[in-house]
Order: C-alpha cells, then structure tokens, then sequence
C-alpha cells in the first residue's frame, strides 16, 4: 500500500470506532441515571489528568524510533525500552492514585463512593500504557491492517461488553467494562506484535536501555511538550475568560471549542501514518522524503478544506438539526471562526508529525505550538483587559493559528526547502478566509449555496490536478520508454507465464500499464460473490487502475456481452465500452508523454493499435494462437487479428525455432528469443512452510513420484499416454500440480484422475511449487504432438532443469535438441523405458541441468528483449 491509501484507511478506521464509540456512548447515556452517568465523567477526569502526565510523548517517540530502525533486532529493543520508559512513569502515578483515592473522593470532592472506581482506573491507566506502545510498535512497523482491524473489533466487542455489564452492574459495571475492553485489546495487540517479532524480543542490556533510551526521550519530550502546548491553547480562551463573561457567552465559547476541535479526530489519524511513514522514509531516502512531504501536506491541504467548507457553510443547519437547542443559535458566528482556527491546527499538527519529527527536528514542532499558544495567550488577555468580548477571544485563537501555520510553512521551506503550500493553495486559503468572513455575517441560506458551490468547484478542481499530478509522480523515471502491455492473462493469476515475468522484470526499469484481457462482468461477480475484495479490487481496475509498485500499474477491462472471443459484432461493442478508460488510464499516468510501446501477448490487442498510433509495437508471441483458438475462440478471426499485429510489429520476438519459420515471412523484424523459467524461484532456498506444506500433501504418496506442473488442458497434456503408463506401472505414482485452465475437465482427464496411483494436488501458490517439486523423482512434461505444441517451449522446462532432475518429455519437438540431458519419448513404449531407466540410473547430469538453466531465466530475457527494444526505440 501507498501512503494515500494507508492514509484513506486510517480515516475510514476513525470514523467507523468513532460512530461504533458514539453508539456505546448512547447506549450508557440510556442505562445510568444523570447522577451515575456524572460520576463516571468525574472519575473519569481525575484518571484523565493522571492519563496526560503520564503520556510523556513515548507513543510518538516510539513510533519515530520503530519506524526508522532497520532489523527486527533492533526494533525489539525498542519496544522493550519504549514499555520501559513508559511504565516507570505509568506504575509509581497509578499507585499513587490508587492510595490517594480515598482522599480525592472524600476531601475534594466529597463522594467516597467513587473510590473504588479510581482504584479500579489506576489499574486501567497501566494496561493502557502497554495498550499504547503495543499499538505504536505496529504502527512505527507499519502494520496498519492489523491494528486497524483490532481497533473496529475491539470497537465492536465495546458495545456488547459495556451494555452488558452497565445494565447489569451500573457504575461498578462500567469500570469492570474498561477494565475487560483495555486488556482485550492489549492481548490482541500483543499477540500480532509476538508474532512480527518473534525471535526478537531479546530484552536489552543497560548499555542498550541508555542508548535506545536517549534517542527515545529525545522525541518524547518535545512531543510532550508539543502536547501540553495544545491543551493550553485550546482552553485559553475558558481560562482566561471563564470568569468574567455571562453565562451563555461561556456557552457560546465552549460550543465553538467543541464544534471545531472535532477536526482533530481526523488530523490525530493522518498524523499517526505520517510520522511512521515518514520516519522511514527520512532514513533510507532524503530526497523520496523531500517529494513525499510536500505531496502529502498538498494532499491533506485539499482533504481538510473539503471538509471544512462543508461544515462552515452550513452551521446554522447543524445548530437546529443536531443541537436542536434555540439557546446556542446565536454561537453560529464564533463556531465558524473556531472551526477556521482548528483547521488550520491540524494543518499545523499533521505538518509538523511529517516533517520535523520524521527529520528528528522535534524541537521545531514544539517551538511551532509554543508560537501558537503565546500569541494565543498574549491575544486571551488583550481581550481581557480591553473589551472582555468573546468575539475577540476566538479571533485571536484563530489569529494565532495563522501565524503558527506561516511560521511552520516558512521553517519547513528554510531547513528543507519544503514547499508546503503551492501558489494554487495560497489562493485556495484566501478564498477560504474570505468565505469565513462572508459567513460571519450570517448570509441567507440560498446565498450560502451558491458561494459553497462556487468554492467547492474551486476544490475539487484542485484535487482533480493533484491525483493526475500524483498518477504523474508516481511513474516519475528517467527511462523515456513507456510500456502498455495487452497481456492475454489476469495479473494476479496463480500460475504466472511469460507475460507477468517480463513485465515484472522490465518495471524494475520502465513503467508498465499491464492490461488484463476482458473478463465477462457477470461471471466475475458470481464467481467471486463471497469475495468482496476481489470484486472490489477488479471495479477500482476496470474504472481507473491499480498500483502494484512504484513502476506497474494493472488495469482490467470488462464484457458487457458474452462472446467476444467467438463473434467480432460483440467483440467490437465490448471493446468499444472499454477503449476510453484504457487510453485514459494511460493519459492520466503520463504515458502517452514519452516513447510509448505497445507490447502485445494476445492477438485481441489488435483492436487497440488504431487507438496508439505513434506508439511503437512488440509482439512477443510466446504461442502459436491460431492452433489453440478452437479451444475458445474464433481461429479465423485470430488469423486476422495477427496479421494486423504484425504488420504493424517493430519487433517480433519468438520462443522456438518453430514460430520463428511461421512468423519471418509476415514481419520486418523477427528475432528468436528463446522462452525462460522462474528460475531464480527454484534456485534459493524453500520456505520451511511451504516444505511443511508439500510434507503434508504428499506425505501418502510412495516412491517412485513421477511429477508434473501446470495448467491440465488437453490440447497441451496426452492423457491418453498418462493413462496408459499409469495402468501399466500401478507402483509408479504421477502427482500432478495445477488444474485445467482453458478447457473444461474432459472424460480422459476425469479418467486419470481415478486412477488410483494418479495424485490431483491442484492449484497452489507458484511461491509454493518448488516444494513439492524436490519430492518428484522424475519431472513429466508429458505433452501431446499436435501443432500447438509443436511451436511452444515450455516455461516449465527450465525450472524443472534448475532442480537438476531427470525430465521426461514428449510431443516437444523444441526439446529434443536437450536429449543428451533429458529423456525425450516419441512413443509410449519409449515413454515408459526411459521412466525406468532414469529410475534405475544414477543422475549424473544434474550439475549440468543447473548449469544450463541458470543461463535461462525471466532476468536474462528480459534483458535480450529489452536491448533489441531499445534499438528500435533510437531509430523512432
């Protein structure tokens, strides 16, 4: 995930444990009578002062420290110090409050029945301390899925615990509910964090506590700071004024704090990702940090002015729907302003956690809210002393957070030439201090509209520039050459072939829009209907695209009507509700601004080169399509398709001898590159739990295991020779993995299957394949001799070459030329003989199989086809 998307989700999480906390919150308010429902608040008070004295900034602190640490080591060390700093604190404060509860409930506020609700709270106040620094080790760890995902749960589990326990219990009820909820969430939180870090936790020595300990306290303490500052600043104006305004004025007052500080919610959530994320981009990329700072802080700009003029302009009719209250109405102009002044707090909140802590500069931060509440304070008691006006008051709260933002914006342009705010944003702020002004004068809601809608337009053309400025970035390169693929196969397919190995190793240099072929709309869905994510996943393709990597973007295209591949009528109207996105995606992105190449793997990409004209045209036919188009699609309109690729073709690239004889007479420029296998896959070490996998599937089996892998389509597979072998040699054992792909599971397959010394395994991760591929004694790649195969070179050989095995092939004709180290059949007398005498011999040639597959894999062929691609490119 990207930081906009960690960032949406972070948002999405805030607000849905915000509605979830509001529910639980209706749900007590209903229970308690006014009087337990007032004690609860109190108690709740008192452990809060103790709750901010112990905080210290270690959460921040932490989340820096994880988030810019390099190995697991060291991030449990962390960790341990992080618990450490933190409960030194935490512990001797609880205690404390613990003993001193009989005083706070019977001496200063005379209800010695709330002290065993503080004794309980003082409990609370540890288990939330471990609460906080679990948290903030996934967050600095970026683990936000998990976390997030605890916090809905947890959220949810809230409701059911405290309606419970306060119906039944009452007051004792909702504290025994925080206790029950708080340990919960530790045990979930903890569990994750054992399981990222196990074998890590070593606990630290004194040396590494003070080391560690220094660097922690050093972002604490500012942090700290930076926190006090604000819980000063946003009460000042009660404060200071609390006791000489009228009563209703402190209303007034306190609505407007109320109101607008509800943007700090959002701002708390954004500011959390961004100090983790960059953190470590700070540590591993000062210049991806300079460019990522400024981006996000535009990004944020635009988010929370949307949000902002939603609510301003449109207060009066939150007052009468949500307040219902005629006695705060008149609060409308002072929450406007305070709305503004919180606006640009969280500006200033999310600044500061992106720029100056990840930088470990976090004594700017706290000079930046030091800033914002002197000229708060100093403003506070001019009002004061000149006018007692509460109009005053919340102006200058305002006014000092302008001064605050410029100071922070001139500061981050100073240190690390930072621009944080365009000159399209400078103008975008002035339209919104204008707007305020227009709203303090409590304009007609039909004049509000229209101005709303005026400065909405403005917004979201902004953010409109921003996402296509964003696509643009995000492929920022300075290679020249763009690559749109028509791949012919889905991306995220569990078998991948030539066409995701390619365009993975040639996105390490150049950008890729890989286009997935067109999927019928309706089948998708039914087959996907209990995956939401998947369904979800193909709509955010198919309407824009989706990012992989920095390099690879995958774009999926749809079917209105089924049977494209037959009928050319239906082809063209599908085609033509898909042309438009594609072509858009690839705009948006900055491709068509470069070199352009169109690399084609699926005859159907035909309909695109009207569509790219100037781009240049790759053609790596990997298949002889035409012989395989009867198996689901129309072969003479493949025909067709393909003589209109190549004759457009700049470059051809082939996979075997024999394509190469079929297609040099219909293009300019052929050249043989022969197939490759994941090589590299087969050649490092097996997880142990892919191996514990393969044990487990295969653990029945007897040797001999006589194995093959792949898609189990019969216009490939000669099942008819497998069922043969297998009814002749009952103790030989053919385990097959993979599943058929193009056509349907025909009668000899179903055959094969029931026999019972043939093993199905089916599909599985190709992460996964070489686990069980160390089992097989003998690798099949029992082909039938057709014209398809006749022209294909199977990806599948040189990975089974890479494990130095003896391979048994057949119906391959490209493959006899490797007799010498594989066995090569021609009949199914041949078939079995050579089975038997690769069983009976010693495999000498191993070295040599690994040898020559090593020259063979998915890098060294994307590097031919990358040169001969590049020496087009310079003619164009």
């Amino acid at each position: 995930m990207n930081l906009g998307k960690i960032q949406l989700l972070s948002v999405s999480t805030k607000a849905i444990t915000t509605v979830l906390g509001i529910i639980q919150s209706i749900i007590i308010i209903r229970v308690l009578s006014p009087t337990e429902f007032g004690i609860t608040g109190l108690v709740m008070s008192i452990g809060g002062v103790i709750g901010v004295s112990q905080h210290l900034g270690i959460v921040d602190g932490a989340i820096r420290e994880i988030a810019v640490r390099k190995n697991k080591d060291e991030i449990g060390k962390v960790f341990w110090v992080s618990h450490i700093a933190r409960q030194m604190v935490t512990i001797p404060l609880s205690l404390l409050l613990a003993l001193l509860a009989g005083v706070i409930a019977t001496r200063i506020y005379h209800r010695p029945e709330i002290v065993p609700f503080i004794q309980i709270f003082a409990a609370v106040l540890i288990l939330q301390g471990l609460q906080d620094v679990l948290g903030a080790t996934l967050t600095g760890m970026k683990k936000f899925v998990s976390l997030y995902a605890i916090q809905i749960i947890t959220a949810t589990v809230n409701i059911a615990v405290f309606g419970y326990l306060t119906w039944k219990y009452h007051v004792q009820g909702f504290f025994w509910a925080i206790i029950i909820t708080t340990l919960l969430m530790v045990v979930l939180i903890a569990g994750i964090v054992a399981k990222e870090l196990a074998g890590h936790l070593r606990f630290p020595n004194i040396k590494e506590i003070k080391q560690y300990g220094k660097n922690l306290l050093h972002i604490s303490v500012y942090m700290y700071i930076s926190r006090i500052f604000y819980v000063i600043w946003q009460r000042l104006p009660l404060l200071i004024l609390g006791g000489v305004i009228t009563g209703d004025q402190l209303g007034y007052l306190n609505i407007s704090l109320t109101f607008g500080s509800k943007l700090i919610i959002l701002a708390a959530a954004l500011s959390e990702v961004n100090l983790s994320w960059m953190s470590t981009l700070f540590a591993t990329s000062k210049e991806k940090f300079l460019h990522i700072a400024e981006h996000t802080m535009h990004r944020v700009l635009l988010l929370l002015s949307l949000i902002t003029i939603t609510l301003v302009f449109f207060i009066p009719e939150i007052l009468h729907i949500v307040i219902r209250k005629a006695a705060y109405y008149p609060a409308a102009p002072f929450i406007i302003i305070m709305t503004m002044a919180f606006f640009l707090y969280s500006l200033l909140d999310i600044g500061t956690s992106s720029v100056f802590v990840p930088a470990n500069k976090p004594k700017m931060r706290a000079l930046t809210f030091g800033i914002l509440t002197l000229v708060a304070a100093v403003g506070s008691w001019g009002a004061l002393y000149a006018t007692s006006s509460i109009t005053v008051a919340v102006i200058t709260m305002c006014v000092s957070a302008v001064i605050a933002y410029l100071f922070m914006i001139a500061l981050a342009y100073k240190m690390f030439r930072i621009r944080l705010v365009l000159m399209r944003m400078w103008i975008l702020l002035a339209i919104l201090g204008a707007a305020s002004t227009f709203l303090y004068a409590n304009p007609p809601l039909l004049a509000r509209i229209f101005v709303y809608a005026l400065v909405l337009l403005y917004i979201l053309t902004e953010i409109y520039r921003h996402i296509a400025a964003d696509d643009r970035d995000h492929v920022a390169s300075t290679s020249p050459v763009r690559i749109i693929c028509f791949a012919g196969a889905l991306y995220d397919q569990p078998s991948w072939t030539n066409r995701q190995h390619i365009m993975a190793q040639l996105s390490k240099r150049y950008p890729v829009l890989y286009v997935e072929p067109r999927i019928w709309i309706v089948r998708y869905i039914a087959e996907h209907f209990f995956q939401p994510k998947k369904i979800f996943q193909f709509f955010l393709r198919s309407m824009r695209y989706e990012e992989k990597s920095p390099s690879m973007f995958i774009k999926s295209q749809w079917n209105l009507i089924p049977g494209s591949r037959e009928f050319s009528w239906i082809s063209k109207i599908n085609h033509h509700l898909n042309k438009k996105s594609v072509r858009r995606s690839a705009e948006t992105l900055g491709f068509l601004d470069h070199a352009t190449v169109l690399w084609i793997y699926d005859t159907e990409a035909a309909e695109y080169l009207s569509e790219f004209q100037e781009a240049v045209v790759v053609y790596d036919c990997v298949d002889n399509h035409a012989s395989q188009a009867g198996v689901n699609r129309n072969v003479k309109r493949v025909h067709m398709e393909e003589r209109a690729i190549l004759k457009r073709s700049d470059l051809v690239a082939v996979t075997s001898k024999h394509l190469f004889k079929l297609k040099r007479k219909h293009a300019k420029n052929v050249q043989l590159v022969l197939n490759a296998g994941d090589v590299a896959l087969y050649e490092q070490p097996i997880a142990n739990q892919a191996t514990q996998k393969a044990k487990d599937a295969l653990k029945n089996i007897s040797h001999p295991i006589l194995g093959s892998v792949g898609a189990l389509d019969s216009y490939k597979y000669d099942f008819d020779l497998l069922v043969a072998s297998a009814e002749k040699n009952p103790n030989w054992h053919f385990v097959f993995v993979g599943a058929p792909i193009v056509d349907k599971k025909t009668p000899i397959l179903k055959k094969l299957t029931k026999l019972p010394n043939v093993h199905m395994i089916g599909s599985i991760s190709r992460e996964d394949v070489p686990a069980y591929v160390q089992h097989f004694d003998i690798c099949l790649i029992p082909y039938k001799n057709n014209e398809y195969n006749r022209s294909s070179f199977p990806l599948k050989f040189w990975e089974f070459m890479a494990t130095g095995k003896p391979i048994i092939a057949t119906g391959l004709p490209e493959l006899q030329e490797y007799d010498p180290l594989i066995g090569y059949a021609t009949s199914s007398a041949q078939f079995d003989k050579l089975i038997a005498h690769h069983l009976d011999q010693k495999n000498t040639a191993s070295a040599q199989r690994k040898t020559l597959a090593h020259q063979h894999g998915w890098g060294q062929r994307a590097k031919e086809l990358e040169k001969l691609l590049l020496a087009i490119t310079k003619q164009k």
